[in-house]
């Protein structure tokens, strides 16, 4: 498959054919040629921390783990350069609701430093594949660029309200936990032995509901730190994008359920690759529009950004 130079396949918008290639281009060229110092402000540039040697690494295997996945399902390929990364301090990180992020218009990925290497190759994964999604900006004839497509998520014309993002997310963290379940990179092993161990050390512990603590597959991390009296403090770190992935996980599900396995698992999930990896909304519209009645798939976009009414209308799907 061939491989892409940046994150935009489509420029719309009431301009020209050439004024959208010339857009194109400074979209390709803010990839290719990327720098903190042209594409931070000032206050963040203060707040980046250089790449240690190990996280160098961590980012030729994350681009390696989601290239070898696109290269899966033939879709086009994309290496994000170590220029393209940015490692924030956590000092620095102002964002309270994600620990990492990627902006299509300046070609970047920002994440905030932990000294957790599964969390970091958690948050490098789901980053890189927002980025190697299907992207697309819009354009007005002032030469202003802004969002419009990424993945699955769409912005209305106005730029005002976002559509599908929710499953978008769900989907994408669903896909990085799966690839980094299955990622055997030396950097994660010393992290994955300690986690095995305080499992089997603290195999008795329960939550709040009495349910065993560490037995859940959506647990991420576990450490435990010994106080000098010898008891101890479990920190459980989950997959983030719960609400979001369990919305993703529902609705496939019942998909799966009303068509009576007429459609499989794989395809289900095909479906939604394509509307994230390609932009082609069009399989996975009529899959659920078939699978629950008409306007389905629009009920379900104009849920907007608001997880809770999205909950709602898949949990009310029949």
């Amino acid at each position: 498959m061939p491989e892409r130079f940046s994150s935009i396949d489509k420029v719309v918008g009431s301009v020209s054919d050439d004024e959208k290639d010339q857009m194109s281009a400074i979209i390709e060229d803010r990839f290719r040629d990327h720098s903190s110092e042209k594409f931070l402000s000032s206050e963040l540039l203060k707040y980046e921390v250089e790449k240690t040697p190990e996280q160098l690494d961590m980012i030729r295997s994350v681009n390696e783990l989601t290239n070898n996945f696109l290269e899966s399902m033939s879709y086009p390929t994309m290496d994000i350069p170590p220029d393209n990364v940015h490692i924030i301090s956590s000092e620095g990180w102002s964002n309270p609701e994600t620990d990492g992020k990627f902006s299509p218009l300046i070609q970047g990925v920002a994440i905030k430093d932990n000294e957790i290497k599964t969390i970091i190759f958690d948050k490098l994964i789901h980053e890189f594949l927002h980025m190697k999604s299907y992207g697309a900006i819009q354009a007005d004839q002032e030469g202003f660029m802004a969002e419009y497509r990424m993945g699955l998520a769409a912005f209305d014309r106005n730029g005002e309200k976002l559509y599908l993002n929710n499953l978008s997310e769900g989907f994408i963290e669903t896909l990085a936990k799966q690839l980094l379940s299955n990622c055997n990179d030396v950097a994660l092993s010393e992290e994955r032995d300690q986690f095995v161990a305080v499992k089997q050390k603290f195999s008795y512990a329960t939550d709040e509901n009495g349910k065993p603590a560490l037995d859940d597959d959506d647990i991420m991390y576990a450490s435990a730190y010994r106080h000098p009296d010898g008891s101890f403090d479990l920190s459980i770190i989950e997959y983030p994008y719960q609400a979001e992935r369990y919305a993703f996980q529902i609705l496939t599900a019942k998909i799966f359920q009303v068509n009576e396995g007429k459609i499989s698992q794989e395809e289900i999930f095909a479906a939604f690759a394509d509307g994230v990896f390609t932009g082609n909304l069009l399989t996975l519209g009529k899959m659920i529009e078939n699978s629950f009645g008409k306007g389905t798939f629009r009920k379900i976009a104009e849920a907007g950004e608001d997880i809770e009414k999205l909950l709602e209308i898949i949990g009310n799907l029949k």
